[in-house]
């Protein structure tokens, strides 16, 4: 009974477990500038998006603004998921073997050629 006090479900130390989910706010006005429509605390702009962009085609400047806050949800999940894994192997450097396995974890294809060293 003491161990299932100490432990996340997943048998991840308390440390570990999921972080509240990040919500979005998708309301026009909460947080948004009155130019481009994507929120304040966005990190990701839309001229990062058109700049990945630009290996597949052309990309309005309308969806690159759209498609910033979504980018960088999807980046943030990832991210914390790995954290997850570092945390759960007492590690303090976050390897590419934890991005994997988030990736796994979210049924979506792992890093190629950054393997560990």
């Amino acid at each position: 009974e003491a161990r299932s006090s100490t432990l996340a479900p997943a048998g991840l130390p308390r440390s570990a477990q999921r972080a509240p989910a990040l919500q979005h706010q998708r309301s026009e006005g909460v947080g948004m500038t009155s130019d481009d429509k994507v929120p304040q605390t966005s990190i990701l702009g839309k001229e990062s998006i058109l700049s990945v962009a630009e290996s597949i085609g052309p990309v309005s400047d309308d969806v690159a603004a759209a498609m910033a806050p979504e980018v960088e949800f999807r980046l943030r999940d990832i991210i914390q998921e790995a954290r997850k894994f570092m945390l759960a192997a007492k590690r303090e450097t976050l390897t590419t073997a934890d991005i994997n396995h988030a990736l796994r974890l979210r049924n979506l294809e792992p890093l190629y050629g950054y393997g560990p060293s």
